[in-house]
């Protein structure tokens, strides 16, 4: 699980790489306590950034500057790790009127602190939410990249394969044999979600000591497990025959109802591991082709400046 998690991490980082950031443009006049704060941002000292945004607050909560310090405090807490309280200041920065194209790219922002957060069907809201309200095939590409992401990460592949799928009509994406790769590997995953059935493997493991490791593939377990049970049951047929009950008692007890629960349980866990490296395997695939449809997203800027709040 690690893996996948790094994996996963590693294409949103890719992803993000795409989206380059500008330099905001000079300010003026009374937006002194904006420029100290951008100072601190842009030398990634974001604590004191967010001190000076919230001196700016108390001296000037109005629009255009109130948004655009609700903005880059949602965006200080982003960068320190701090999700919950980055998506209450994003939040608040979109109740303010603004521009359509600037509410669009503080929805993004808003939805990256979401999956940052591993909160992903509020992301996965949000990115839907900018995909309907947007004319822009960039930013309508992008959120649709990333809620296949997202499905594919919470292993949805219906979702996963219905969204992407929206990309072959995109004018600007090439990639039309991952695109294909992409497809089948979801369609397989739906019709085969998994390899082995854990209850059948139970089952097996019931009946006979041993099947349900042999069922999923681990055949010297399975081997391991017949003999060990095949020797404790002849150790109790044993004491049944010598009339010998409290060792038939303790035999019983300790070691073959020990061995053979233990048996059943690890055939159905084997099941479960088998099918887990399964998915894992082919989510990882998912991933490098999402890389490869990556390339298909143009560089855009999604900083904003306080004069685009406003109105």
């Amino acid at each position: 699980m690690k893996l996948m998690k790094k994996c996963f991490a590693g294409l949103i980082y890719s992803l993000l790489l795409t989206i380059s950031i500008q330099a905001s443009a000079p300010l003026s006049g009374d937006s002194l306590l904006i420029a100290v704060g951008d100072r601190f941002f842009d030398r990634r000292n974001y604590t004191a950034a967010i001190t000076e945004y919230q001196r700016l607050l108390f001296f000037n909560p109005h629009p255009p500057l109130a948004p655009y310090a609700f903005y880059k405090m949602g965006q200080s807490y982003l960068h320190l790790g701090q999700y919950r309280r980055a998506v209450l200041f994003l939040r608040r920065a979109l109740m303010f009127p603004a521009k359509k194209n600037t509410r669009l790219k503080l929805r993004l922002q808003l939805a990256l602190a979401f999956l940052e957060g591993q909160r992903y069907d509020l992301a996965a809201l949000e990115f839907f939410k900018m995909e309907s309200r947007t004319q822009d095939e960039t930013l309508k590409l992008t959120a649709q990249l990333f809620r296949g992401l997202i499905y594919i990460r919470q292993q949805n592949w219906k979702e996963a394969r219905k969204v992407l799928r929206k990309l072959n009509d995109h004018p600007r994406c090439h990639f039309q044999e991952t695109l294909q790769a992409i497809d089948r590997l979801l369609t397989r995953l739906m019709e085969k979600p998994r390899l082995k059935n854990p209850r059948t493997a139970r089952l097996l493991s019931t009946l006979l000591p041993g099947a349900g490791q042999m069922y999923t593939g681990h055949f010297f377990l399975g081997v391991d497990a017949l003999v060990l049970n095949g020797a404790n049951t002849y150790l109790v047929w044993q004491t049944i025959v010598n009339r010998n009950y409290l060792d038939l008692g303790l035999s019983v007890a300790l070691l073959w109802l020990r061995y053979y629960e233990g048996g059943r349980i690890r055939a159905e866990m084997l099941a479960h591991k088998v099918n887990r490296e399964y998915q894992e395997r082919m989510t990882r695939r998912l991933y490098r082709f999402l890389q490869e449809l990556a390339d298909c997203l143009p560089a855009f800027s999604t900083r904003l400046t306080w004069e685009d709040f406003i109105p």
